[in-house]
């Protein structure tokens, strides 16, 4: 078993690339785990005790959410995995308990690596580096379900989970091609970010036009190519913002700042979350060959697309971090404050940024590079834990953050931004809360994954309705208690 297991391990690109020493204490915890499709291996909230490889068949990640008026669960898959895929890593690193279930889809025959043994490999630099790389990859990866939940119309959030499927298990006839998986259409919404009723619909439509069959739980795609359009087209139709509004943003006037000591900055780093649990030594070295930079608001720090050779630890201001969704529009993935860490993960990876990160207020940064962050990683063991719990945090955020997307109809995903804004700028008056900063359509719709003319259809019933008052850039919460209570609503 236990060269069998080193053979196994050494498939999984998360472990590959360890030395033979660290595979063999892996190794030696191995044992193997078979459960029948269908079957849970373990429950969202349940404590983690190992990390798990799969051998054979695919099982997915499935978080359950429930509204705040305390509704049924809803099912949401966030990811499929297959053979030579490691998961449960989270709860090993923060502690937490488990943030999803794990699902068999198939029978699945999995190794299971104790807890233990996982702990005792992670002083190793090469085990951190590689967990490293596995969260990266998983945030990466919701980025990109973020975007596609958030801008994605139901015939094209269905059509891709459809073909995805077929391609995954596929069972060629001469009609078509069917997945080879039992299905229900529950199964279908939870893959594909949507409510059970919204999934239903489209299935309908698709069985009277004969683009798809279902016999029970068996699913037949005969016409693929149909199906292959409404997987690229969405009907949603592309932004249509204000340009005026646009530039008008989230801004205060340009500020500008003396650059701290380095004493300065080796005491704010210590205080920073990222670095919480570093030695001094290390602080020090750190605050030694650190960037300081003062930015008005409104200013681009970097966009999405270019190289990282740099990780940001904010010292004061506001800054937003945006990625393009599906057609091109804006989706604000967090909004961070001091002293808040971003741009982690190209720097982590190599890859190119995932976001575009802009100065809401005139902010002051300090920069690490690539080079000092990966010789602190080498030489601090507590370093790369830190930075391996703040990694976990951001998985977390995203999965809350994806499942009000998916789960949230447009007017509550309206109020919950509107929401946002109120504790981040609002301030009592005479008639409600009013928001301090300058506001646009266009921040709206960016905080709650919409289009613009969608916020714009929503905030015109809130203005009829009295609910609040807008006067070009200056918004009047006349009634919070209403936006409040509307962010809580199902789709």
């Amino acid at each position: 078993m236990h060269a069998n297991a080193i053979d196994v391990l050494r498939k999984v690109a998360l472990l590959a690339d360890l030395p033979d020493d660290v595979l063999k204490v892996l190794a030696s915890s191995a044992k193997t785990v078979e459960i029948g499709a269908r079957e849970i291996l373990f429950a969202q909230g349940e404590p983690g005790d190992a990390l798990y490889v799969i051998q054979e068949g695919t099982l997915q990640i499935i978080a359950e959410v429930t509204t705040r008026r305390g509704a049924p669960p809803v099912s949401l898959n966030l990811a499929t995995l297959g053979p030579n895929e490691a998961f449960g890593t989270l709860a090993l690193i923060d502690d937490e308990p488990r943030s999803a279930t794990a699902q068999a889809e198939t029978d699945c025959r999995l190794l299971r690596l104790a807890r233990e043994a996982v702990e005792a490999t992670m002083a190793d630099p090469d085990v951190s580096r590689q967990l490293l790389l596995s969260l990266t990859a998983i945030v990466r990866r919701m980025n990109g379900q973020l975007g596609e939940v958030a801008f994605g119309s139901v015939p094209l959030l269905v059509a891709r989970t459809l073909l995805r499927l077929a391609e995954r298990h596929p069972e060629p006839t001469p009609r078509g091609t069917r997945i080879g998986v039992p299905l229900t259409v529950a199964d279908i919404a939870s893959n594909s970010g949507l409510l059970e009723l919204e999934a239903k619909s489209m299935l309908d439509i698709w069985l009277d036009r004969r683009v798809i069959e279902q016999e029970g739980s068996s699913w037949l795609l005969r016409d693929e190519a149909e199906l292959a359009w409404n997987a690229k087209w969405s009907s949603q139709t592309a932004p249509d913002g204000d340009p005026s509004e646009e530039a008008a943003g989230l801004k205060a006037p340009s500020a500008t700042s003396e650059r701290p000591s380095r004493e300065e900055i080796a005491a704010f780093l210590a205080r920073a979350p990222l670095l919480a649990r570093v030695r001094p030594g290390t602080i020090a070295l750190l605050a030694g060959h650190a960037r300081f930079r003062s930015l008005s608001a409104g200013e681009t720090i970097f966009e999405e697309g270019m190289p990282g050779t740099e990780l940001f630890m904010l010292r004061a201001g506001d800054v937003r971090i945006r990625m393009n969704g599906p057609m091109g529009a804006p989706i604000t993935l967090v909004d961070l404050r001091s002293p808040d860490t971003f741009g982690e993960l190209a720097v982590i990876d190599g890859e190119p940024r995932s976001g575009s990160a802009t100065t809401l207020s005139p902010s002051q940064l300090i920069a690490l590079h690539r080079d000092d962050i990966t010789e602190a990683l080498d030489r601090e063991k507590d370093f790369a834990k830190a930075v391996l719990r703040g990694l976990a945090d951001i998985v977390r955020t995203m999965n809350t953050r994806f499942s009000d997307v998916a789960l949230l109809n447009r007017r509550a995903r309206v109020c919950l931004a509107l929401n946002t804004l109120m504790e981040r700028h609002g301030r009592p008056g005479d008639e409600g809360i009013i928001l301090e900063h300058a506001v646009t359509i266009a921040d709206v719709a960016a905080e709650a994954g919409l289009y613009d003319t969608e916020v714009r259809r929503v905030i015109e019933g809130f203005q009829q309705s009295n609910i609040l008052r807008r006067e070009l850039d200056r918004w009047v919460i006349l009634q919070p208690e209403v936006i409040e209570e509307g962010a809580s609503d199902f789709r």
